[in-house]
């Protein structure tokens, strides 16, 4: 039941619907909070932008459900790459400017006019702005909380939304991830990405009435950020840390919640056979499973291409995940232990600006016997990796929050990871970390943990005892409770 004064919650799903690659980071978030929804006893209303980002329509529920099932068995896409961002600080002095020139024209027209208005605010997005559509304004009323938390820069459209706020009077809940690409340009995928992101970030702090953030790390991040350029906020603004499990029970709910008036799928989702296959332990081969006993090792459910001892990175590839440290690594390790030298899987998205990397890659054979990228693994198939490797790796050199780092401790696996502060917090400060530019380091703590299991051991256990497991239902629990709550109950 939704608490007296809310009539329904409304929740934008654009970022979801339109997404058709891995459900990672961000999306995983909106794909866990949404499914959650889709459980609860909660009247919501989901929605979505149309493509022209101009009008906001209702979805189906059974939508929602059939375009989950669709993310987790994801097929690849391919992303376009571009550089050279502006910087921040221009593109807000000129939204300030805009904004303050607008404001003074229209107040001097009011006081030719002999007129006094409460909110010259109105007034200045009924100049800029066309009228509202009629579908969008009939989704809201003042009992609505809006909820929205995905790739926003992207996919929603915060001036109308935020003229619809000022119209309306609903109550407006927002996330922050991170602003990484604010302080460092070089990491935005493009100048058009940096300046949606500069706009999302001033609707974000100016509109909402509340903000969850993802870590206590970037909490620190978006109030330094405030300070730096001078903005103000009357949202209540609150760290809610993500969880660090993965989830492997969305078929069977989704199964299990399925709507007989609306069971027309969106996308068409692939018959999958599963032939299981293992390492045979005499000849490291990978055998049927009829053929041989089985142990308590997880399966693989197809041939993957690396050797039973691996070390496993989750992760998008990208500039800002620093996997040219990892091939440089590698080499390290070919050259010091030949005979001895663990595969390295990488799993994740192909990302943009990673030409160097891939040249790298391609032109010695030796990484590429012991080095394997897969970008189409699902969440079944990333729990095997998880349990079957030797221990993982995130030398990132900066992050919201880490959340690979944190499942690799939710199954028990070491990580080596980067002095990102996220990292350590992500990992609960249980973890070494190294610097993401010293190579040598990491190649000698690698060598270290391979030649001397004990140390292994030791983290393993050392998680065992210390690190606390939360998972995406508590996460999903606290959210819509901070969602919720009067502010003066926080």
């Amino acid at each position: 039941m939704i608490d007296k004064g809310l009539s329904a919650l409304v929740f934008d799903c654009s970022t979801l619907l339109y997404w058709n690659r891995p459900p990672v980071g961000i999306i995983r978030i909106q794909l866990e909070i949404a499914q959650f929804l889709l459980q609860s006893p909660y009247k919501v209303y989901f929605v979505a932008f149309k493509k022209n980002r101009l009008e906001m329509i209702k979805i189906p529920k059974s939508h929602v459900e059939t375009k989950i099932e669709s993310l987790i068995y994801h097929k690849k896409n391919e992303h376009k790459i571009q550089t050279v961002p502006k910087n921040f600080k221009t593109i807000l002095y000129k939204l300030k400017n805009m904004n303050k020139l607008a404001e003074e024209i229209l107040i001097k027209i009011n006081k030719k006019n002999k007129k006094t208005h409460h909110t010259v605010t109105e007034q200045l997005l009924a100049l800029k702005l066309p009228p509202l559509p009629k579908k969008t304004k009939d989704i809201f009323n003042k009992e609505t909380l809006f909820i929205s938390i995905g790739l926003d820069w992207d996919y929603s459209n915060y001036s109308l939304i935020y003229r619809l706020k000022q119209e309306i009077g609903f109550q407006f809940v927002g996330m922050f991830f991170d602003c990484l690409i604010i302080d460092n340009p070089q990491w935005a995928v493009s100048e058009e990405t940096l300046e949606k992101f500069s706009l999302y970030m001033y609707y974000l702090i100016y509109m909402s009435d509340k903000i969850a953030v993802i870590s206590e790390c970037s909490l620190k991040a978006l109030l330094g950020f405030m300070q730096k350029y001078d903005m103000e906020s009357k949202a209540h603004i609150k760290a809610l840390p993500l969880a660090n499990e993965i989830s492997l029970e969305h078929e069977n709910t989704i199964k299990q919640n399925a709507h007989p008036a609306e069971q027309k799928s969106l996308l068409p989702i692939p018959s999958i056979a599963t032939i299981f296959l293992k390492n045979d332990p005499k000849t490291g081969e990978l055998v049927s499973t009829d053929d041989m006993q089985t142990d308590s090792k997880p399966l693989l459910s197809f041939k993957r291409p690396h050797k039973a001892d691996y070390i496993l990175y989750v992760s998008t590839l990208e500039p800002r995940k620093n996997h040219i440290l990892l091939l440089n690594v590698w080499k390290i390790l070919q050259e010091k232990i030949p005979n001895n030298v663990p595969d390295l899987v990488l799993v994740g998205m192909k990302g943009w600006g990673m030409q160097a990397f891939w040249k790298d890659y391609q032109e010695h054979e030796l990484l590429r016997k012991n080095i394997h990228c897969y970008d189409d693994v699902n969440d079944d198939e990333l729990d095997v990796l998880y349990k079957n490797c030797l221990f993982s790796v995130f030398p990132s050199f900066a992050e919201g929050f880490g959340l690979a780092a944190a499942e690799s401790l939710y199954y028990n696996k070491p990580v080596l990871i980067s002095h990102a502060p996220a990292l350590i917090e992500a990992t609960q400060n249980l973890m070494p970390s190294l610097d993401p530019y010293q190579e040598e380091q990491w190649a000698e703590m690698i060598i270290k943990w391979i030649t001397s299991p004990y140390e292994v051991e030791q983290l393993a256990i050392k998680i065992q005892n210390n690190f606390k497991k939360y998972s995406w239902k508590q996460f999903a629990d606290n959210f819509m409770a901070f969602c919720l709550a009067k502010n003066t109950e926080e």
